[in-house]
């Protein structure tokens, strides 16, 4: 087995208005803190706001087409100014506009939030979905990250520090096995 651990790196789109500074949600390496985040503001009542964010061809250039993720382990970090006024934030996944599953959170809106979230381990808690291989590898692949603020116009900021992926893969042969000598054998393409 083999793994590919890839921080966000494009910011693809947002809906709502009151963004600021959105490349920062896609600055610094998988696992690292950042010292500037994405922000967004809102004094409207009941508001949403989105952020797309993609990988360009940091996961196609890696993992092989031929290769099948076994499993995946995602992570965004999330601050706001007034817990009371927001709800916690969500993660949903996407090939273009289709979506990979239910959008996912923690269910808790605390100040500082980071999420983990694993697609293949069944007794977490979460109902993620496993993208297929093509999914994962498509130049359209993105994580939206998803604000809502509850009802009330009190002026709150909610910020995102990052999205990183742990993606877990293997590698299958290339051709077809071959029999010789009643020995099956077959090229793998980066065998650990």
């Amino acid at each position: 087995m083999a793994a590919l651990y890839v921080r966000a790196n494009t910011v693809i789109g947002i809906t709502g208005t009151g963004w600021n500074n959105t490349a920062s949600a896609v600055d610094g390496s998988y696992g690292a803190l950042n010292a500037s985040y994405a922000w967004w503001t809102s004094a409207v009542s009941s508001d949403i706001a989105t952020i797309d964010l993609g990988f360009g061809t940091q996961i196609s250039s890696v993992i092989p087409a031929n290769a099948v993720v076994t499993d995946l382990m995602m992570g965004f970090r999330t601050y706001t100014t007034n817990v009371s006024m927001h709800f916690a934030p969500t993660l949903q996944l996407y090939d273009g506009t289709t979506a990979v599953g239910p959008a996912q959170g923690s269910g808790n809106s605390v100040a500082v939030f980071t999420v983990m979230l694993r697609a293949n381990v069944g007794n977490i808690g979460y109902n993620m979905v496993l993208p297929t291989t093509a999914q994962i590898r498509s130049s359209t692949f993105k994580g939206r990250i998803q604000f809502a603020r509850g009802v009330g116009t009190t002026s709150t900021t909610s910020y995102l520090d990052f999205f990183d992926m742990a993606i877990y893969y293997v590698n299958y042969p290339v051709s077809d096995p071959v029999v010789t000598g009643g020995y099956t054998t077959s090229t793998m393409v980066g065998a650990p």
